[in-house]
């Protein structure tokens, strides 16, 4: 039984919650659980290649993006935290081990925020979006980049180097996160047309 489960089965034995709340709080627990460990794998990855303020803002940019483009999800929680681990290293190793001429990151956030405004929101095999789904994460998206390609556009323009490497590596994970989404949903139609 996971934490999440025996916290929320104690509380409602004891009588904090009720039946119906006790869903809710495994549900909020589990998601708690979830973004605990991935601070604590993003604070790892960080101090492993020397980039702990990068990692930690990547974690601050990465987030709002991610819940609103879409694209890969893997299988199980611990395939994704390993994904995600494998991710922000490579994001690390490209931007932060080789330190470039700053036009480098303004060329590689540039592409990669094109091309994040339009491919997303990518959907995945187990959930769908209809129309209006589609609609709201793409408005969603859109929103979230455009904040953010701004603050990257500052901060390239100021020299805020952490903060242009930083969401160059966001950039970066959230372009890959949704090409692999889109190779998984073609892989998984190539499936169901065999079958």
């Amino acid at each position: 039984m996971r934490l999440s489960e025996r916290l929320s089965e104690k509380f409602h034995k004891e009588g904090l919650i009720s039946d119906e709340e006790k869903e809710i709080i495994q549900f909020g627990l589990e998601s708690l659980e979830g973004n605990l460990a991935g601070v604590i794998l993003t604070i790892l990855v960080g101090i492993i290649f020397g980039a702990i303020r990068e990692a930690m803002l990547f974690y601050v940019w990465f987030l709002p993006l991610r819940k609103s483009i879409g694209g890969f999800h893997a299988d199980t929680k611990i395939k994704c935290l390993l994904a995600s681990a494998m991710a922000l290293a490579m994001a690390c190793t490209l931007f932060t081990m080789f330190r470039y001429q700053g036009i480098i990151y303004l060329i590689c956030g540039g592409i990669f925020v094109i091309f994040i405004f339009f491919v997303a929101p990518v959907d995945n095999p187990q959930k769908k979006f209809d129309a209006l789904e589609q609609f709201v994460y793409r408005k969603r998206s859109r929103i979230v980049l455009l904040g953010e390609g701004t603050l990257f556009a500052i901060s390239y323009y100021n020299s805020w180097d952490v903060i242009t490497v930083s969401l160059c590596m966001t950039f970066f994970v959230a372009a890959v996160s949704l090409l692999l989404g889109i190779l998984k949903n073609i892989r998984h139609s190539q499936r169901d047309s065999k079958s």
